[in-house]
This record gives C-alpha cells, sequence and structure tokens, in this order.
C-alpha cells in the first residue's frame, strides 16, 4: 500500500512537472504570435505609409512643375511651392507641435492596444473550453452599429 501511494506521488510530481513545461511553452508561442501580429500590422502601416509618401512626392513635383508653367519658369515654380511648404510646416512646428505629439502618442498606443488585445482575447478564447460552445454576445456598441440606422 505504501509502495503504491509513493508511486502515485512520484506520478503526480511528474503530472505536475510536465503540467508546468507545457504552459510554459504555451505562453512562450502565445507571446511570439503577439510579437508576430504587431510586426505583420507594424510593417503593413509602414508600407501603407511609404505609398503615401511616394504619392504624395509626385504630387509635389507635379504641382512644382505647374507653379512653373504659370511663373514662366520650373525652378521659380519649385521654389514658390518650397516657400509654401516651409511656411505651413514653420507653422505647424510652432503652434501645434505638442498637440500633434499628444495626438500621435494616442494613435500608437491605440493601435498597439487594439493589437494586443485581440491577440489576447484570441488566447482566451482559446483557453476557455466553453468558448466554441457558448455563443458570442456583441457589444452593445456592436450591436448599434450592425442595427439600422433611421435617418
Amino acid at each position: 500500500m505504501l509502495h503504491n501511494s509513493k508511486e502515485q506521488l512520484r506520478q503526480i510530481v511528474l503530472d505536475l512537472q510536465s503540467y508546468i513545461e507545457k504552459k510554459i511553452e504555451l505562453k512562450s508561442l502565445e507571446f511570439q504570435e503577439k510579437g508576430a501580429k504587431v510586426a505583420a500590422a507594424a510593417i503593413s502601416n509602414f508600407l501603407g505609409i511609404v505609398l503615401l509618401l511616394v504619392g504624395l512626392f509626385f504630387l509635389l513635383v507635379t504641382a512644382g512643375l505647374g507653379l512653373g508653367e504659370l511663373l514662366g519658369s520650373v525652378t521659380l515654380g519649385f521654389l514658390a511651392l518650397s516657400l509654401i511648404l516651409i511656411i505651413i510646416g514653420g507653422y505647424i512646428y510652432a503652434t501645434k507641435r505638442n498637440a500633434l505629439k499628444k495626438k500621435l502618442e494616442r494613435q500608437i498606443g491605440s493601435f498597439l492596444d487594439n493589437v494586443l488585445s485581440a491577440s489576447a482575447s484570441e488566447a482566451a478564447a482559446d483557453d476557455s473550453p466553453t468558448a466554441s460552445a457558448t455563443p458570442k454576445t456583441p457589444e452593445p456598441a456592436e450591436a448599434a452599429q450592425k442595427s439600422p440606422q433611421k435617418s
């Protein structure tokens, strides 16, 4: 009897060690998944911003050429466009710098919160044994968006 209980205790300890190792491995994989999602979202946003800047560049070149046609010199056209951009940039830097900085910080924080909370909710749904059996009830804000609006 004593030998049997020692063997059961040893098996419980081994099972507990195995459980802890598996739990650590799972958390590591979840962390890697969150990191991959953040990286994918960052790369996607970066590519969008690069394409936006390339389009803006060509728009500015076109505007410089157009101003050059109006002023009779391509050089004067680009000079006028440069002065306009310097004036606008100087105004934004002098007056709106702190507000722009705070807005960017909020947007970046919100973006990271959304990405990480989406990963966390997916991980929580995977951990829950009843997650697939229980129908998801929409949040009040989601339900309001999905319902038809009266105009």
